[in-house]
């Protein structure tokens, strides 16, 4: 089957197609943050992960050894909110480091 586009004809079929694709299209909001390491002791992990949990934070990578070290993405309202509360927190950051800024998934 072959089909012969006048410039009317393709402007349509680019139109309806650009159409169909902005309406299937997903949304994506993103924040600029950061690309975190914390070493916490293994006594510390799961109330670590629980507070990254539920303050939705997306652990990325675990490396256990003499202590664990977690790499997470944070916004950075939620990297400065947790070093503003470093002191209450019920576990025990033994060091960080910015990996990298980056933007994040909200």
């Amino acid at each position: 089957m072959e089909f012969c586009y006048g410039t009317g004809g393709l402007v349509k079929a680019y139109t309806a197609a650009l159409q169909e694709a902005v309406n299937k299209a997903i949304v994506v909001e993103k924040e600029l943050g950061k690309e975190v390491k914390m070493v916490v002791s293994y006594g510390d992990l799961e109330k670590l992960k629980y507070y990254l949990k539920q303050n939705k934070v997306q652990i990325t990578d675990t490396m256990y050894a003499e202590n664990v070290a977690l790499v997470a993405d944070m916004t950075q309202e939620k990297w400065a909110e947790m070093l503003y509360q470093k002191e209450n927190l019920n576990f025990k950051i033994l060091d960080y480091k910015i990996i990298k800024e980056k933007f994040i998934v909200v």
